[in-house]
């Protein structure tokens, strides 16, 4: 519990390290290009500390993956999965927007600077649908659900990583329809992950919700998609 708590905490040093140095050589943060390699870089240095940090307490690699080995068959049920994910946010972002209609989206840096340029949507793409995914699951599937679920049982540890993993994107704080989106995801995938006992199908869910999100959003109004 207390190394989930640890990686929790340096997820988010970690990212106010790269800025400050981004910030000392000279990096201009108001760029949209910036923006998106920054947060590639944020998501990198957080997940390089955590396999570092898992090395130095000699914890296995397939403990983290959960207790079924990965098989191939896991990335094409993770892809479905993480579409019956997308359909599940949009109803429930959607219910809660009839429930509240003056509420507003939210305001979220990587949607906004998708497709100015090419290097830039790249940039968006690897940081949205592979790094999170990766950075994400194993912070709060994996070390936080795992070390919850043996204290306060399945349905406790599913809230608890769920709504610590909403409280974590800041971004999206005003809005509720994209609280809710996000409460609803994350439970999502904390349930994959005890299901498949493989975190690689709620990662390859994860970044194909992502990816599907991504479309929607050059496709459809930013209203629509904003979780």
């Amino acid at each position: 519990m207390l190394d989930a708590l640890a990686m929790l905490v340096w997820g988010i040093m970690g990212q106010v390290v790269v800025v400050a140095i981004a910030a000392g050589i000279g990096v201009d943060l108001e760029s949209t290009r910036a923006t998106a390699l920054l947060t590639i870089a944020m998501q990198a240095v957080v997940l390089a500390g955590i396999l570092i940090f898992l090395r130095w307490r000699r914890v296995s690699l397939w403990r983290v993956l959960g207790p079924v080995r990965p098989r191939w068959t896991h990335i094409p049920i993770g892809i479905g999965l993480g579409l019956v994910g997308v359909l599940l946010v949009l109803v429930a972002s959607a219910l809660i927007t009839s429930l509240f209609p003056d509420v507003q989206p939210p305001s979220q840096a990587l949607l906004e600077i998708l497709g100015t340029d090419v290097v830039t949507t790249v940039a968006v793409v690897v940081a949205a649908a592979v790094m999170a995914p990766l950075v994400e699951e194993i912070q709060y599937r994996s070390l936080l659900f795992q070390s919850t679920r043996s204290r306060v049982g399945l349905p406790g540890a599913m809230v608890l990583s769920s709504l610590v993993f909403v409280g974590a994107h800041v971004e999206v704080w005003g809005s509720l329809p994209a609280l809710g989106g996000l409460l609803v995801l994350a439970l999502w995938l904390a349930a994959i992950f005890h299901q498949t006992g493989t975190l690689v199908v709620p990662i390859v869910a994860h970044a194909s919700f992502n990816a599907a999100m991504l479309g929607l959003s050059l496709a459809l109004p930013s209203e629509l998609t904003s979780v």
